[in-house]
């Protein structure tokens, strides 16, 4: 038995099509990396506003929440993240563990927490030794461009 197509057959079936495809991609949308900095940024702040209601319930699903992000999702995006955004991330962490009161005035001054920026000091002056080398290969172009020109 043959089906007739008609217009009104393929409408429906674009239609049917269409919202199976929507709601297939809505549900395995994968997480981005700028998704991931906004929102382990919006958990933070929250943390930041609400850290003094909450209870020791609240603060173990706090817990939770920190891990998969500073943990699970960091190990997605590791090997893409810029330095500016690994120090972000860094920071985000950092600030919630401040606020949970995990880390104390107390311990940052006796040097307790040195290894956690340790690597992020190393990677800044890897940054600005770079930027001293590019700064001398520019000045030295600009010293060959001068003298070029006073040899012509």
């Amino acid at each position: 038995m043959k089906i007739p197509i008609t217009k009104a057959l393929v409408r429906k079936t674009s239609k049917i099509l269409f919202l199976f495809l929507f709601f297939s991609s809505s549900c395995s949308i994968s997480l981005t990396k700028d998704d991931y900095l906004n929102e382990y940024e919006l958990f933070v702040l929250e943390i930041k506003q609400n850290w003094k209601s909450y209870s020791n319930n609240d603060w173990n699903r706090m817990e939770v929440k920190n891990e998969k992000f500073f943990n699970d999702d960091y190990k997605k995006f590791a090997g893409v993240l810029k330095p500016n955004e690994l120090i972000r991330v860094y920071r985000f962490n950092f600030v919630y563990k401040f606020y949970k009161g995990d880390i104390t005035i107390k311990a940052l001054l006796a040097g307790e927490y040195n290894k956690v920026f340790k690597g992020i000091t190393l990677e800044l002056n890897e940054i600005i030794r770079e930027l001293k080398l590019a700064m001398n290969d520019f000045e030295n172009e600009k010293n060959s461009v001068i003298i070029e020109k006073l040899l012509e």
